[in-house]
C-alpha cells in the first residue's frame, strides 16, 4: 500500500495556502493536498485516514477551508544526506580509455598454460581475471599482456578433462593501498 503524491499546504486558522514556499518545521501546522485531485486532501475521521474536499476561500482565492481532522501537526523532523565513499580512496587518474582486447592467444596446455591478449590501452597495473580467479600478469606494452591460465580447479573440483569450461574474462586495476 502505497500512498499518492502529496503536496505538504502551510495551515493558517484552518486554511491551507496555496502559494507558501516557506520550509515546515517543527511544531508547524500543515496538511496533506492529494496532488492533482479537486481540492482533497488527507483527513483523519474517527481514527480513520479519509479524503476530504476542502471548500474555495471567498475571501482569499490562493486558500482554501479545511476542517481540523486535514490540519496537522509536524512534531518531529528530520534531515538524512547519503553520500558515495570508495573504500579505496579516490580514484588519482581515470580509467579513461578502457582497455580492450582484440585477439586471445592460448600458448601451450596443462600446469603451464598462457594466454597472450593483444589490444589496446593496456597498462602495468592492469589485471587479468578468469571469472572470480585473478591470473598471474605480465604486461609487456600498451598493446600486449601476458597470463598464467589458472590450474582447472580452481574453477570445477574433481574435474575429469571432459568437456568445454566457459568463463568470463575480465580486466581490473590493481589496488594501490599504502
Amino acid at each position: 500500500m502505497a500512498l499518492p503524491r502529496l503536496i505538504i499546504r502551510k495551515v493558517d486558522k484552518q486554511t491551507a495556502s496555496l502559494d507558501a514556499h516557506d520550509p515546515v518545521s517543527q511544531l508547524h501546522k500543515c496538511a496533506f493536498y492529494l496532488k492533482d485531485t479537486e481540492r482533497m486532501y488527507l483527513c483523519l475521521s474517527q481514527e480513520r485516514i479519509i479524503q476530504f474536499q476542502a471548500a474555495p476561500c471567498r475571501k482569499e482565492p490562493n486558500k482554501e477551508m479545511i476542517n481540523g481532522g486535514a490540519s496537522w501537526t509536524i512534531n518531529s523532523t528530520d534531515k538524512a544526506e547519503y553520500t558515495f565513499y570508495q573504500a579505496m580512496g579516490p580514484v588519482l587518474a581515470p580509467v579513461i580509455p578502457m582497455p580492450v582486447a582484440d585477439s586471445l592467444q592460448l600458448n601451450g596446455s596443462g600446469d603451464v598454460a598462457m594466454l597472450e591478449l593483444t589490444g589496446q590501452n593496456f597498462t602495468p597495473n592492469l589485471r587479468v581475471w578468469f571469472g572470480d580467479v585473478e591470473a598471474e600478469t605480465m604486461y609487456r606494452r600498451g598493446e600486449s599482456m601476458l597470463c598464467v591460465v589458472p590450474d582447472i580447479s580452481a574453477f570445477l573440483e574433481g574435474w575429469r578433462g571432459a568437456g568445454t569450461v566457459l568463463f568470463i574474462l575480465l580486466f581490473s586495476l590493481k589496488a594501490e593501498v599504502l
